[in-house]
């Protein structure tokens, strides 16, 4: 799975019922988790490292052209936000694709924790720092939750595409967001400048830092022509030929590949499952996938793998290193 969620609280339902029936101990549970963290924590400290703790990245480079995929689980509530940013190639949970239960025991699980504010004149609020404070600030959320849930309750034929709406403000998705560093106002940069920020929503803001501090590792970026979002066997001069052969591969769908180019190609289905929040049973499962996205011309999933090519060129919105999406489109060879 390209991400492996830590859960902050655990539960075992089979179905929307027992969870609205398990209520009063969902909620104890999980203002409980947060009430100890902040016994040890200030608010700010305690949400960063709440967000943190399912966050990671991945960076390459070659010729001082860096490439930077974020991974993590973020708020709903700010995905409108991220794509302001057209410069980094962006996949998400999609409310139409996950059914709703699993969504539901994501949010009870997973929940998202807000940077309560304060009201105030202006855009931003000032942060509930208060440890008291926040917990009866979360305890109306979660409320909120509930009562939203007992809504849906009397609504079950609704299609998953509908009812999952309704939860959205509750809800964190995993995210996969790919694109250059070091290009001043570009991609990644332009994104640490203007979300690392006072004047940013907290709920990005924390995704920019983290992202910042990235940067500012050297161990965040490894030497490699070819760049991908999670691990895949092999050492970086055999993930070139792999990256050439899948191609052919995937344009022939007919055939079948070897193990280790299955096991390439399965990275774009891996990918694509954010959308649904689900992990494949084996290879083969996301390498079918990858094999269909391609087929029917789903091609977002493709952005996230990359492979050096030129130093001053840009191929679509990556500088330097081309994606299987612009090769497989423009029909490139490498």
């Amino acid at each position: 799975m390209l991400l492996q969620v830590n859960k902050f609280c655990h539960f075992h339902y089979n179905n929307i019922n027992e969870i609205i029936d398990d209520k009063k101990n969902i909620a104890d549970t999980i203002l409980n988790r947060v009430s100890e963290e902040l016994n040890n924590k200030s608010v700010k400290e305690f949400l960063y490292s709440y967000y943190y703790n399912n966050f990671r990245v991945e960076g390459s480079y070659t010729d001082d052209i860096k490439v930077l995929t974020f991974v993590g689980l973020v708020p709903k509530i700010i995905l409108a936000q991220i794509n302001t940013h057209r410069t980094l190639s962006k996949n998400a949970a999609s409310s139409r694709a996950v059914p709703f239960f699993k969504n539901i025991m994501n949010i009870i699980e997973n929940p998202y924790l807000p940077f309560f504010t304060k009201n105030k004149k202006g855009m931003q609020g000032d942060l509930v720092d208060d440890r008291d404070e926040y917990l009866t600030c979360l305890e109306k959320h979660i409320s909120l939750f509930f009562q939203v849930l007992d809504f849906i309750k009397e609504n079950t034929d609704w299609h998953k595409q509908n009812i999952n709406r309704y939860v959205e403000p509750f809800v964190l998705v995993p995210v996969v967001i790919t694109g250059n560093v070091g290009i001043s106002g570009y991609a990644w940069d332009q994104f640490v400048y203007l979300r690392a920020s006072e004047a940013a929503q907290n709920e990005i803001g924390v995704i920019a830092s983290f992202v910042k501090n990235c940067l500012q590792d050297n161990k965040t970026f490894v030497k490699r022509r070819v760049h991908a979002p999670m691990n895949i066997a092999g050492k970086n001069e055999d993930l070139e030929t792999l990256f050439n052969d899948a191609i052919f591969y995937l344009k022939n769908g007919h055939l079948k590949p070897d193990y280790r180019i299955m096991q390439f190609i399965s990275v774009f289905g891996s990918i694509a499952r954010v959308s649904t929040m689900t992990s494949a049973k084996s290879i083969e499962e996301d390498y079918n996938l990858a094999l269909r996205l391609y087929k029917e011309q789903h091609m977002s999933p493709f952005e996230h793998v990359l492979i050096y090519k030129s130093k001053n060129k840009f191929f679509s919105n990556i500088k330097g290193y081309m994606s299987y999406r612009y090769i497989l489109e423009n029909d490139k060879k490498v």
